[in-house]
């Protein structure tokens, strides 16, 4: 490989543009994994944070994804899955 390196000189030696171009998206997989609060539990997945809670995790994925396309950057906060069960027990009592 490095014989490669040695005959083309255009290329580069490291892949480190391409590390910091996807920093950002690795950084943020990373930390969305945990979602929730201590209500969750363990820091987990989303979904397993919906079950802990006892949401179904569709109900909550469909509406979320339905009010994404509307939602201010501000409001985004507000569908963790505890705040999200809560306006539905106000919404139905």
């Amino acid at each position: 490989m490095l014989s490669l390196y040695l005959d083309h000189e255009q290329l580069e030696i490291d892949n480190n543009l391409v590390e910091n171009a996807i920093r950002l998206t690795v950084i943020g997989k990373k930390n969305f994994l945990f979602f929730g609060s201590p209500e969750s539990g363990q820091p987990g997945h989303l979904i397993e944070t919906c079950r802990k809670l006892d949401i179904n995790p569709a109900d909550y994925l469909r509406e979320g994804l339905e009010a994404l396309p509307t939602m201010k950057q501000s409001e985004a906060a507000s569908w963790t899955p505890v705040q999200w069960k809560s306006f539905r027990k106000t919404q139905n009592t």
